[in-house]
């Protein structure tokens, strides 16, 4: 014979217990998600701090802190601290008495622009560095070497003057691509920069700032930038992060 259940009529009432338990796992992301929202420019040390007390609640954090570490310093305080490295560039490269020679632009972007005139870093033609060009990205290197997961491109610029034949170069983007090289390698000397920080562009004569109709013209154009676009994309960091664990 089946069992036959019994209603008493009032029933027990409440709502069953796994409904209490996710009703306080709800409690808990939103509390989380809050926190996020209003620590977006929290300092990393108040951070962890708030990382260990959820960490305890979820238990599911130690994997991932280093990454979440990163993505929360927040976009205004990366923007602050960009705008503080540019200025401290200028800085340093004014007491060397470069600061009419090498320019260094701040955006309202977060990015930060540096234009090196072939003059201080090559002799015409050529892609080996000028030992006076060493200083230079050595101070731009230990400079940049604060901000830490940036995306940096090296873009190398030439005139439109036809390659001599040399056979070292084909023409005007492998020499602008060479050039870009060095001035990457030499940046990464210090140890402060990786190769996963940066991107090589080669432009050849193709993004003149003057006319090549003039000598003076020629001389500007023939250039590398350093572009330090912001911060790596969270994916990025994603995978590098991956990669560790």
């Amino acid at each position: 014979m089946p069992r036959e259940r019994k209603n008493s009529g009032g029933g027990e009432g409440g709502a069953p217990g796994w409904v209490v338990t996710y009703g306080d796992m709800m409690s808990l992301l939103l509390t989380f998600f809050i926190l996020l929202a209003a620590f977006s420019t929290i300092s990393e040390e108040d951070f962890k701090k708030a990382m260990g007390s959820l960490e305890g609640a979820f238990s599911v954090f130690p994997k991932y802190q280093g990454l979440m570490d990163m993505q929360m310093v927040g976009k205004k305080e990366k923007q602050r601290m960009m705008q503080q490295t540019a200025q401290k560039l200028a800085e340093e490269l004014q007491i060397k008495g470069l600061d009419k020679q090498v320019q260094v632009e701040y955006d309202a972007k977060g990015g930060i622009k540096i234009t090196l005139p072939d003059v201080i870093l090559f002799d015409k033609g050529e892609a080996e560095l000028k030992p006076e060009a060493v200083p230079v990205l050595d101070v731009i290197a230990k400079t940049l070497g604060v901000l830490r997961g940036v995306f940096i491109e090296v873009k190398g610029h030439t005139d439109n003057a036809p390659i001599q034949n040399t056979g070292r170069f084909r023409d005007n983007y492998d020499l602008s691509y060479a050039r870009a090289v060095q001035v990457m390698r030499r940046l990464q000397s210090l140890g402060t920069l990786s190769s996963e920080n940066f991107e090589i562009t080669a432009c050849g004569p193709n993004q003149p700032v003057a006319s090549n109709l003039t000598e003076e013209g020629r001389a500007q154009n023939r250039r590398v930038e350093i572009f330090i676009r912001g911060f790596l994309e969270e994916e990025q960091l994603y995978n590098l992060q991956n990669r560790r664990i």
